[in-house]
């Protein structure tokens, strides 16, 4: 047992240098955004305001824009529903008392 133990510990230390990484790369991408809003001298509602109106595009365009923005939503539906806040997992964790190769479930 001592293997599977040390499999799982291997598995657990990875999936959370995983989340650290992606943490970093999601605040980048925030400084990056809000570097470009600032570059363009508008605001996100600006932007929005723009993105929402099909007058602003062609017919073509537009059915495009809506049918990536439809694609995006389901994506990112798919991608939430599968991802778990590592804070609030490592809260749990931390509250249970449990041991680092313990998983928590519900």
């Amino acid at each position: 047992m001592p293997y599977l133990s040390n499999n799982s510990e291997l598995k657990i230390k990875k999936n959370e240098d995983s989340l650290k990484k992606l943490i970093i790369e999601i605040e980048l991408l925030q400084k990056e955004t809000e570097q470009l809003f600032t570059d363009l001298n508008i605001c996100p509602l600006q932007l929005e305001s723009h993105l929402e109106n099909p007058t602003n595009f062609t017919k073509e365009d537009w059915e495009a824009i809506q049918d990536h923005k439809l694609k995006l939503d389901q994506k990112f539906e798919m991608v939430n529903s599968q991802v778990v806040d590592p804070l609030k997992a490592l809260k749990t964790r931390n509250d249970m008392r449990a041991s680092q190769n313990w998983l928590f479930v519900r």
